[in-house]
């Protein structure tokens, strides 16, 4: 749950925003045993020790001095009206929203994100497969679907660019490994850490 779904939302996160400087974190586990399905979702009567936080909530402070609130959680039944994402940013200047409930791309058990201030994340890790509805001042902005194979051949005609191209990079990938690390040391020692 935090190395991937929480992982793939901070990556788009820092990579529009920036880095973090400071976390101060709480983690819980609420569903101790996770149910192994099939591949049509059904239970297979199986059962796994969940032993990671389904339930993560963060705020931190970035380099550029804007304040994000992440709330992640799981477990929750995707039921329609519930939202599967929500990113909403802001500024001074206005209001950017990103939101989608995403069903069809969920189980009941798939990651739910909630950022609040900076960001309001709920939802689907790979927001950048997903095709949900961007709001600028509250109106809806028309955005061309992208999905996986865009995002894919995207990333790839950058890397192509070499040093020109814009895409993540082993540093990149780092601060993503340093902020969730820095996230779990300050939900486990209850502390704010500095990144």
């Amino acid at each position: 749950m935090v190395d991937i779904a929480l992982g793939h939302q901070m990556d788009c996160l820092m990579h529009l925003l920036g880095p973090f400087v400071s976390v101060t974190a709480t983690a819980h586990t609420y569903y101790n045993v996770a149910t192994i399905v099939d591949n049509d979702n059904k239970p297979t009567g199986k059962t796994l020790e969940n032993e990671a936080p389904d339930h993560v909530t963060f705020t931190g402070l970035l380099k550029s001095g804007a304040i994000a609130n992440v709330i992640m959680r799981a477990g929750h039944p995707s039921t329609p009206g519930r939202r599967q994402l929500l990113w909403e940013i802001d500024g001074e200047l206005g209001t950017i929203r990103m939101e989608g409930d995403a069903r069809r791309f969920h189980s009941s058990t798939e990651p739910e994100l909630i950022v609040i201030h900076v960001f309001n994340i709920a939802g689907s890790a790979f927001t950048n497969i997903r095709n949900p509805k961007l709001y600028l001042n509250g109106e809806l902005v028309d955005v061309q679907p992208g999905g996986m194979m865009h995002n894919l051949t995207s990333a790839w005609a950058e890397f192509a660019k070499g040093k020109d191209g814009n895409y993540a990079t082993l540093e990149d990938a780092v601060r993503v490994r340093t902020l969730l690390e820095g996230v779990l040391r300050s939900a486990r020692e209850k502390c704010m850490i500095e990144l």
